[in-house]
């Protein structure tokens, strides 16, 4: 892993305390690419590590006692989200992809797909997500968020990741 990647996630991760040593932050990036290339969730993650033999080789992992659980796994992810830490990793492998020859910006295929929210009311606040709308798609209708992804058409690689609210159609974004 790049020292680059871990002098810009070090800043913002868990120093440890009362001699609870937080993992190695190489370690932590590692598991996360995998979670993301195979999406899977934080538990998942982990038992993935734990028994697939070319994740374990990949995390550098000799023993099961050496990784991470799924809520250590999750405070990672979190950490990387409400930092913007993901948006800046994600930039500069694409960066890196592109500059090697892999990802070519022509040829971009745009598909995109519905997030969840939840449209209930029955909360504290007594309100619903206000950045969250409704879309219909085909003849059921959605309330979340839309993920909008552009993959080069020869590689198959993924270039650029926008979210939106639901009810945004992709062409209006096709020029990012």
């Amino acid at each position: 892993m790049g020292d680059e990647w871990i002098g810009i996630i070090k800043p913002y991760y868990y120093k440890g305390e009362r001699d609870n040593e937080p993992y190695d932050i190489e370690l932590m990036l590692r598991i996360y690419i995998l979670q993301n290339l195979y999406d899977l969730s934080d538990m998942r993650a982990m038992t993935e590590v734990i028994d697939s033999p070319s994740f374990s080789r990949f995390c550098e992992i000799n023993w099961s006692n050496q990784v991470p659980d799924g809520d250590t796994i999750e405070m990672f992810r979190n950490i990387l989200v409400k930092y913007g830490l993901q948006r800046k990793l994600f930039r500069q492998a694409v960066s890196m992809l592109t500059g090697q020859g892999l990802i070519l910006k022509k040829g971009t295929i745009l598909d995109s797909t519905i997030i969840a929210a939840t449209s209930s009311t029955k909360n504290k606040e007594k309100n619903r997500d206000s950045q969250a709308h409704s879309v219909k798609n085909g003849s059921i209708w959605h309330f979340g968020y839309k993920v909008h992804v552009g993959v080069d058409s020869k590689t198959k690689l993924v270039h650029k990741v926008k979210i939106t609210a639901a009810n945004v159609h992709d062409v209006t974004i096709t020029h990012h």
